[in-house]
């Protein structure tokens, strides 16, 4: 049995793109924390606003941010060399500066920045160059648009160490859809937590919703998410029903069997839910941002939308500042998008059946605990085999 020491500290609360893998490892490896621990399973709280505040000012300093980094980074694997492990794997674009094997995961290589573009330009070489060590085994983005902002900014010398490695969701056994008679939209923003109404695109999901709602009246809306005032006085007195806060596992799958179309017109990635919805059998409609829009085709399991406004640093990576101001203008263009693609599968029952069932599959296919720990064992055991 190999032991794969993951940067977890005890007691940190696990987001769920770790949290759906690192409870059943592939056959003949165990995951510990990063003091030798087993791995606990908390929700993920969101940060006390002094902390935020604090590590904002921070990112936007690329000195400050990337020095205070690579101190953090360097006693941080210190203190994981001292109990042993056979691998360690860092999650999303930490680094380990030992010499011990490790691998990385991420979502987009500005994560190895703080999202912070100054500083990925001024100091991407010094990532690079810890990325191209002997002992930085494997390098696993969650999809092609991770792979390819990988090969834009640091180089083809990099995409050797390259493997694709998507997250997983646990799809249902069987889905009993439950039956209802209005047109249900579900918006759930963020899996682990009830907030960043604005940077899912909450504001044009509520717009969309109303533009469609004044042309049909049998068209309802599902949220699970905590909503601003201003959002929850436009949608006072309409066919809306909001769930503030999470929701136990049963109640928050139970939104699903209920409803018709899955949108999500996010302007950042970490799109878990949508990858649960599709394990639920319904199409979706979302923004082509990061991997959000990766495994949709459009008409075929539901659309993706390329928000019209919007600047990319690299492939699908949008300006991360950008969706901090989301909140304070809304982009009609975006919504009149939206709104298009919400009436084509409110007027094609049968196609949006069809899209549902496409989804299942796929999920299945691509999105599964299977399908990753069978990546996940091919990666390790290389690297074991080539130390």
């Amino acid at each position: 049995m190999k032991t794969i020491m993951v940067t977890i500290m005890p007691g940190e609360p696990v987001h769920g793109v770790w949290k759906n893998f690192l409870k059943k490892p592939p056959a003949g490896f165990r995951y510990v924390n990063a003091v030798n621990e087993p791995i606990t399973f908390d929700h993920v709280q969101k940060p006390s606003k002094i902390f935020s505040l604090l590590y904002g000012i921070k990112r936007r300093i690329p000195f400050v941010h990337h020095m205070h980094r690579m101190r953090t980074e360097e006693k941080f694997s210190a203190m994981m060399d001292t109990h042993d492990p056979d691998l360690i794997y860092c999650t999303n674009g930490r680094v380990y500066l030992g010499k011990k094997p490790w691998v990385v995961d991420l979502e987009t290589p500005s994560v190895f920045f703080g999202y912070n573009f100054k500083t990925m330009t001024k100091y991407k070489d010094d990532i690079k160059k810890i990325l191209l060590r002997s002992n930085c085994k494997a390098i696993l983005p969650y999809s092609r648009v991770g792979k390819e902002g990988m090969i834009g900014l640091f180089g083809k010398t990099i995409a050797k160490k390259i493997t694709i490695c998507r997250n997983a969701v646990l799809p249902p056994k069987t889905v009993a859809k439950k039956k209802h008679k209005d047109f249900t939209m579900l918006f759930t923003g963020s899996s682990n937590i009830a907030d960043n109404f604005y940077s899912r695109g909450g504001k044009e999901m509520v717009h969309a919703f109303l533009a469609l709602a004044e042309k049909y009246t049998d068209v309802k809306l599902v949220l699970r998410c905590s909503v601003p005032k201003r959002e929850r006085q436009l949608l006072k007195g309409k066919n809306v029903i909001i769930h503030e806060g999470l929701l136990d596992r049963e109640t928050f799958e139970g939104l699903f069997t209920k409803s018709d179309v899955y949108l999500f017109p996010a302007y950042i990635g970490y799109g878990l839910t949508v990858y649960e919805a599709m394990s639920w059998g319904l199409p979706i409609v979302t923004a082509d941002i990061m991997e959000n829009g990766e495994p949709i085709t459009n008409g075929v399991n539901g659309f993706k939308v390329r928000p019209p406004h919007i600047d990319f640093w690299l492939p699908g990576q949008p300006d991360y500042y950008f969706t901090g101001r989301t909140d304070r203008t809304l982009d009609v263009a975006y919504v009149e998008r939206l709104v298009a693609k919400l009436e084509y599968l409110y007027v094609h029952p049968k196609k949006r059946a069809r899209m549902g069932r496409a989804n299942r599959q796929k999920a299945r296919k691509l999105y599964s605990l299977t399908a990753k720990n069978k990546v996940l064992k091919k990666v390790f055991t290389a690297a074991l085999r080539a130390t």
